[in-house]
């Protein structure tokens, strides 16, 4: 779904690089969201980041038949997985948590 919130911003001329710094996955494991679903455990999301990352040029492909464009074109898609596993919500809690 993280495709379906590039569409959207591009829809209300939202800046894509700003939602790509505003997207992030959290769990109960860090106390932020509830649990992603196929991760059992947080050792797990290294394995799920890689698998995002193996299969993220098909399904940008298949984005971009629809939408026009390529995420890719403004951000890396490792650079873009960091951030929703990592650095958006330590940028987040950075921020607002001090």
């Amino acid at each position: 779904q993280v495709f379906h919130m590039f569409r959207i911003a591009d829809k209300y001329s939202i800046n894509k690089a700003l939602v790509a710094k505003r997207i992030c996955i959290g769990s109960d494991f860090d106390g932020l969201i509830n649990p992603v679903d196929c991760c059992q455990n947080v050792t797990q999301y290294d394995s799920f980041k890689k698998l995002l990352l193996r299969n993220f040029s098909a399904w940008e492909n298949e984005f971009a038949d629809v939408s026009g464009y390529r995420v890719s074109d403004f951000i890396s898609p490792a650079d873009l997985l960091e951030n929703i596993f990592y650095r958006n919500a330590v940028e987040f809690l950075q921020t607002w948590y001090k």
